[in-house]
């Protein structure tokens, strides 16, 4: 009875297999799997077993886990953050659910400000049972006093521009260091000759008063004894201002005493007036007075030199002025001036001098023209005239030198011939030589007229071996078309003819020129019975040999030297044969 059951049971599973298509026979559909195909594979298709589902760790995203069965709910779903760190943009929240669970800070993470609360939230977009919350933080991060390898490095060790962020990592100065420091974390501190910020200054350019001793350099520059003239600062590296000048830049340009208007400019070290000093200053920017017993420009006058009537009177450090009367007959703000005279007593006159210049000064001691004289005249004041046999432009001209018809008269200021110049010399003073001019004029003619006859002739020699050339070449070329002309007609007749030579009769031509020799013809009985005129290969067969060669073919003269076959003396009949022409036309 039991048997039955166990056979009857066996029956019905087969039936129900057979009327179920969709069941776990292998009839699931695609992307389906398990009891009743009720299951769905979050994998590639390829990948999806119908009975057990996804193989291998292959799984679409946001589902995870041995075979694809655990969701992510919060993957790419909005999310959102009260505080960023600077720089970081708004929507950085959304790194929280992008899959990614790296923890380095490689833009993976989310950092946020450092207040005191912070806030982060997720979207689901659903109702959801959450079975596991997973929170990833970043496995990299220093507290904020810390940063570098573990974390060992002290952030308040570094020596950063204000109250900086520390970074976690290279603990970065972000504004850079302060003075006297450099590196990115700004630990390194400046070498001996460096200074300033990031240390970018150098010490040996800073403008330090260095006259006692050289002057130290810390983080700021800073010179012990300040700047030399002209440079201002705490290093000592910015010129004065605009119209200031000298030692800590303390002088004013518009301040000095300058003979030219240079104004409220000038140079920021020494002030210089280019143009010197009015009258009563001195030194190099004219800020000072003369010393005593000097005045005027340069200080160059001597107050002892003056011609006071009161000898104790005061010296004006400008002028020189006696403040009273001069004596004799002496003028002028500091009685050194005669008025248009000059010597003692005022004695000479200014205005009977020869001074080149108009205007020239006149020294009221010496009577100087400080200058040339007009020709003709020499001496300090110009009013000696040229020595006996002189004349000209610092009577630098010799009478005698000149080529005049009368010698006798000579005019101190230009030497000239009043009776004119002898032959081959002209000019006012008959000094220029015309002759050599001429004969200098002749030699060029005659090298010209060489050169054109050198030429001609050259000309005509060249025309000449030309034309030798060409009737040369012609003359050549008329002989070869002769000669290819007689080897033509010869080769005209027809081919293949066998001539008897038994009896023929030769005649020596010259090789030279081509004459026939009648003294040398003789009956020459060749050792062939015949030979072949005309051939296709008899030419070439000949011209191929030198002249006295046998080559045992039968060809005439092949084994004689310079001699040739005369046509003209063969018979009648063999010669028409052979040439095609009448013997006797």
């Amino acid at each position: 009875m039991s048997g039955r059951w166990a056979y009857l049971g066996l029956i019905l599973v087969a039936l129900w297999i057979c009327l179920k298509p969709d069941s776990v026979s292998g009839a699931c559909p695609p992307g389906n799997y398990g009891v009743e195909c009720g299951y769905t594979c979050h994998c590639n298709l390829s990948r999806c077993d119908e009975v057990t589902g996804c193989i291998g760790n292959t799984c679409n995203r946001p589902w995870f886990g041995p075979r694809c069965r655990t969701e992510n709910v919060a993957m790419f779903k909005t999310a959102y953050l009260n505080s960023y760190s600077t720089g970081i943009l708004t929507n950085s929240s959304q790194l929280a659910v992008d899959g990614n669970n790296k923890t380095d800070m490689s833009n993976q993470c989310i950092p946020t400000d450092r207040d005191n609360f912070t806030w982060w939230k997720v979207d689901f977009g659903r109702n959801v049972f959450v079975h596991k919350l997973a929170i990833f933080y970043r496995a990299d991060y220093c507290d904020y006093v810390h940063y570098g390898v573990n974390c060992k490095s002290i952030c308040a060790q570094r020596h950063c521009k204000g109250d900086q962020f520390c970074d976690f990592k290279f603990g970065n100065c972000k504004d850079g260091c302060l003075l006297g420091w450099k590196g990115r974390n700004c630990n390194e501190s400046c070498d001996p000759d460096h200074y300033g910020y990031g240390c970018s200054k150098q010490c040996s350019k800073r403008h330090c008063d260095e006259t006692v001793g050289i002057s130290s350099c810390d983080a700021t520059g800073s010179c012990d004894r300040g700047c030399i003239p002209g440079w201002t600062g705490t290093d000592c590296l910015e010129k004065c201002s605009y119209g200031q000048y000298g030692q800590g830049c303390r002088k004013l340009c518009a301040n000095r005493m300058c003979q030219d208007s240079s104004g409220s400019s000038c140079h920021h070290v020494t002030g210089k007036c280019i143009g010197g000093c009015s009258p009563g200053y001195q030194t190099v920017d004219c800020t000072e007075l003369c010393n005593v017993g000097l005045y005027g420009r340069d200080c160059a006058l001597d107050c002892n030199k003056r011609q006071c009537k009161n000898r104790t009177a005061s010296c004006n450090h400008v002028d020189g002025s006696c403040g009273g009367e001069c004596q004799d007959d002496y003028i002028g703000i500091d009685c050194t001036g005669c008025d248009g005279k000059y010597g003692p007593g005022c004695s000479s006159s200014c205005s009977v001098r020869h001074c080149r210049v108009a205007g020239a000064p006149c020294d009221h001691v010496t009577g100087s023209c400080d200058g040339p004289c007009d020709a003709g005249w020499q001496g300090e004041t110009c009013t000696d005239k040229c020595d006996t046999g002189k004349y000209g432009e610092e009577c630098a001209k010799a009478c005698a030198a000149r080529h005049c018809s009368n010698r006798d008269v000579c005019p101190l200021e230009d030497g000239e011939c009043v009776g004119g110049c002898i032959s081959g010399f002209q000019g006012l003073d008959c000094l220029q030589d015309i002759s050599s001019k001429r004969d200098s004029t002749k030699d060029t003619d005659y090298i010209i007229a060489a050169l054109a006859v050198a030429a001609g002739l050259f000309c005509i020699l060249f025309i000449t071996v030309t034309c030798i050339l060409l009737w040369y070449v012609r003359r050549h070329r008329t002989k070869s078309a002769s000669c290819k002309q007689n080897t033509t007609s010869t080769n005209n007749g027809p081919s293949n003819q066998v001539i008897d030579t038994t009896d023929v009769e030769y005649d020596v031509v010259d090789e030279q020129n081509g004459d026939r020799s009648s003294p040398r013809s003789q009956h020459e009985n060749t050792t062939h019975h015949a030979i072949h005129v005309n051939s296709s290969t008899s030419r070439d067969g000949i011209e191929s040999h030198p002249r006295g060669y046998d080559s045992g073919s039968g060809y005439v003269n092949a084994d004689q030297s310079n001699e040739y076959l005369d046509l003209l003396d063969l018979p009648q009949n063999q010669y028409e044969k052979i040439t095609g022409v009448d013997k006797h036309e």
